[in-house]
């Protein structure tokens, strides 16, 4: 199984891809809280026909692990980061859900040039 590696921590990401060039454009899908990188399981095939897509998992979900147990928003758009810094990914679209959508948003504030395109899907159950 593939991870990033850091001094504290242990991210679970896939790669998935027809053909993984420097043209093939890229979409990173970050998850909710309460899910994990399999969410995007019943779509990633069909986008990886034409897109890179990268699924990853979120510290403490998953299969990815966290040794400080630090759970916040900055510790997320640096894990999300150092996956993109690590991969040699220099554009993507971000597609976030939930949670995730937030972390994407905070994401694209910071590291805007790194952004081709944002989707944030908010869940329908929050608003029951």
């Amino acid at each position: 199984m593939p991870f990033l590696h850091t001094a504290t921590e242990k991210i679970y990401y896939e790669v998935h891809s027809p053909v993984f060039t420097d043209k093939t454009e890229t979409i990173v899908m970050v998850h909710s809280v309460i899910t994990d990188h399999t969410l995007f399981d019943s779509i990633t095939a069909e986008l990886t026909q034409h897109y890179s897509v990268i699924q990853y998992d979120l510290r403490e979900t998953g299969n990815s692990a966290s040794a400080t147990g630090e759970i916040s928003f900055e510790a997320h758009i640096e894990d999300l980061f150092h996956l993109l810094h690590t991969l040699h990914i220099k554009k993507c679209y971000l597609v976030g859900v939930g949670f995730g959508g937030q972390i994407a948003v905070k994401f694209a504030a910071r590291y805007e040039f790194l952004i081709q395109g944002l989707i944030n899907i908010v869940s329908s159950f929050l608003f029951r």
